[in-house]
């Protein structure tokens, strides 16, 4: 060697490193080797368990079984030109008719409909209930008025009298004016069933109560006959009818 010069590993640091003995230790750590043939053969299987899923996934096991069933039971000569075109049409159309997908929207459009059908009906059953109570009160008042169980017609002036006895005084003028004018009980009936809300709740709340509780008796005589001077919702109540009646 040529004095004052260094030999080609003194020189190559990385040289010097790949020259260094490893130490037992060292090695213990290292994770072994694994072969070129056993990667390959594990993302072989890995990709093999992956196209699986694929076929799952997207209903390729089941075109494929179908179409070893049609293989099995149907003529499938070669040269039969629109064999795979017959067969993928009829896969597509079972599969789309028989999907979860299709199944659920139909049953869901059922749903819809069956609940649109049963909100008609509520609304029918709400309608039909309230005509129900409104005709249930006005026959009440009806056989709370009628001089008997069997009356079917009342004149104004016996229903003014029914109600307020023989003070005439306090008698409005248009029952006075009406009081030969008689009235049916269905048309009465129907009248009373579509009055106001605050009409219908006076005969509920009021009206009556006051001619259950008085036997028989003209309920308002006695307020009447003390000056107490009638009521704002029964001169309403009688005027009402009045102008009902007396127009026919």
């Amino acid at each position: 060697a040529i004095p004052g010069s260094r030999s080609a590993a003194q020189s190559c640091p990385s040289q010097r490193l790949h020259d260094m003995p490893l130490r037992p230790a060292d090695a213990e750590r290292l994770p072994p080797m694994i072969p070129g043939a056993d990667v390959a053969e594990a993302q072989r299987l890995e990709d093999l368990k992956q196209f699986r899923k694929y076929l799952v996934d997207t209903g390729g096991v089941k075109a494929l079984m179908k179409l070893f069933q049609h293989t099995a039971q149907n003529d499938m000569r070669l040269d039969n030109p629109t064999l795979l075109k017959d067969f993928l049409g009829k896969y597509q159309e079972e599969s789309f008719e028989s999907s979860e997908e299709v199944t659920l929207w139909r049953e869901n459009e059922e749903f819809r409909k069956q609940n649109g059908e049963l909100e008609e009906q509520v609304k029918r059953l709400e309608v039909e209930m309230d005509e129900a109570q409104r005709l249930r009160l006005s026959s009440q008042l009806w056989a709370a008025l009628a001089p008997g169980a069997g009356a079917v017609e009342l004149s104004l002036g016996a229903l003014y009298t029914r109600l307020c006895g023989d003070d005439t005084e306090a008698c409005p003028d248009a029952i006075s004016e009406a009081s030969e004018v008689f009235v049916s009980k269905e048309p009465f009936c129907a009248w009373v069933a579509w009055l106001d809300d605050s009409l219908r709740a006076w005969i509920k709340v009021t009206l009556l109560p006051r001619l259950a509780a008085a036997g028989g008796a003209p309920p308002f005589e006695s307020e009447l006959k003390k000056d107490a001077g009638m009521s704002r919702d029964l001169r309403e109540f009688l005027l009402e009818i009045a102008k009902r009646f007396s127009e026919e």
